[in-house]
């Protein structure tokens, strides 16, 4: 059964591997015409290919639906598989207290490297505060703007001048520094019970429209490098992405990060698996051809910029 799956993959995928060297010619090609004089590009064709053998009819998302549960999901069809969803300690009495809208993503190199979620809503902010303290999370990258298009992407779940109360966590703001397309705020969040703090990293990417990418990856370059660095130096627990459906904009900026360090081992880029295999644990994870196309830019960008890759390049 793997052998013939394995053929079949290859026979409908083909070959996705783009060696580094040869990634600017590879995203030319995408941004062509399938055929003489048509509408669909080579992207198009890509991208639908993804769908195909799509494993999220095959799992199982029960305790999302959980009658306890359904007013805690933003999106009614974006819902965390039962198999790599997140589960908090359960409080005593509370059914369903063990739920929240989020996954384990594998990194490239580390399993459960990061944890996918959707924006917090004003009920679920409790619940997302112990998700980052019982999981010693050190790092959020937050890649939504509170409103955006007038419509409400997200609700603000950090303090601004006091202190906020979520049982028996408390969180405050220590720093708040704007770098160009992003915000870096630093929290120092205090378990008033156990009597101890932890210093927590928020990233928030404020120059990413939804459904869609930012017109220069330069920010996002320079967003993930920082993220990186921080999470290198206080390597504890998984680094938290969420946009608003934490499900299109998460997976670019996870499977960019987990592309990072393929082409450091391997000098390869395969968007096309990468994103794949990020569908298998968190449904529609980059949700868009757009996203699709950018996970390419972006990840051509980061190459750019750092002198390790340019044997590569």
């Amino acid at each position: 059964m793997f052998i013939h799956d394995t053929l079949l993959e290859y026979l409908t995928f083909g070959v996705t591997e783009v060696q580094v060297r040869n990634l600017r010619d590879y995203i030319k090609r995408l941004q062509q015409p399938t055929d003489t004089g048509s509408a669909e590009m080579n992207v198009d064709k890509e991208f639908h290919k993804l769908n195909l053998f799509d494993q999220s009819s095959s799992k199982t998302m029960h305790a999302a639906n959980a009658s306890c549960n359904k007013n805690k999901n933003r999106f009614l069809n974006v819902l965390p598989y039962d198999d790599t969803r997140v589960a908090l300690r359960q409080l005593p009495g509370i059914q369903g207290s063990d739920y929240i809208n989020a996954n384990y993503i594998h990194g490239y190199s580390h399993a459960k490297q990061f944890i996918a979620t959707q924006a917090p809503l004003p009920q679920t902010i409790p619940a997302f505060w112990r998700m980052i303290w019982e999981h010693h999370c050190m790092t959020i990258v937050c890649l939504a703007q509170e409103s955006e298009g007038g419509k409400v992407k997200i609700h603000r779940y950090w303090p601004s001048i006091e202190a906020s109360i979520h049982g028996p966590l408390m969180v405050e703001m220590v720093t708040e520094d704007t770098h160009g397309d992003f915000i870096v705020r630093e929290f120092k969040v205090t378990h008033t019970t156990e009597g101890h703090s932890r210093t927590i990293k928020h990233f928030q990417y404020i120059n990413w429209p939804d459904n869609s990418y930012p017109q220069s990856a330069a920010g996002l370059v320079d967003l993930i490098g920082r993220v990186q660095k921080w999470h290198q130096q206080n390597s504890v627990g998984q680094i938290v992405v969420h946009c608003s459906a934490g499900v299109g904009r998460t997976g670019v900026l996870i499977a960019l990060c987990n592309m990072i360090e393929r082409v450091r081992v391997e000098g390869v880029v395969d968007i096309f698996q990468t994103v794949r295999e990020l569908r298998t644990q968190r449904p529609a994870m980059v949700q868009t051809k757009a996203q699709y196309l950018f996970c390419y830019l972006a990840l051509q960008d980061f190459l750019a910029s750092f002198d390790i890759y340019q044997n590569f390049l």
